[in-house]
């Protein structure tokens, strides 16, 4: 187990608000903090995954968080959500 930090959001690459976990409540991943449309949005990640060198999430990943923060679905961040979740649904929401 281990909790993971990074300085920037893997998927828009501006500079966090916040990456460490005030409740007390660790996961085995990555968790952070940003700003999207002046709300505070909390991301956990998986720890299966290369985030920061991850092609798809490089090309896709601003888009995934407009798709996300369109159909008000940030609560896909609750747990340490891997990529292929991420993926499935990008997949299934981008032409909605």
């Amino acid at each position: 187990m281990g909790f993971y930090k990074t300085e920037k959001c893997f998927f828009t690459g501006e500079k966090v608000i916040r990456n460490d976990e005030t409740n007390g409540n660790y996961l085995d991943g990555f968790f952070y903090v940003i700003k999207c449309n002046n709300n505070f949005r909390e991301i956990r990640l998986s720890h299966f995954d290369d985030w920061e060198n991850d092609n798809w999430v490089k090309e896709n990943g601003l888009k995934l968080i407009e798709l996300i923060d369109k159909h008000n679905r940030w609560n896909i961040f609750s747990t340490g959500i891997t990529l292929g979740e991420l993926k499935d649904f990008y997949y299934n929401h981008k032409n909605k």
